[in-house]
């Protein structure tokens, strides 16, 4: 869920909003982190994290 939210956003940010590479980048990593906060650690919902979550050990 994670890297597909990141993946969208870069792509959204930086061809469809013709913002540059880093705010692209920052913005979608920016987003991701939050919904990690707010999910994972405030409501305690786990999302889908595919492979990253065996490769960060959580």
């Amino acid at each position: 869920m994670y890297v597909a939210t990141v993946t969208y956003l870069v792509y959204a940010m930086r061809f469809q909003g013709g913002y540059g590479w880093l705010v692209s980048v920052a913005g979608a990593l920016g987003a991701a982190f939050v919904f990690y906060v707010v999910f994972e650690r405030f409501f305690q919902i786990g999302l889908l994290k595919g492979p990253v979550e065996r490769l960060l050990g959580l």
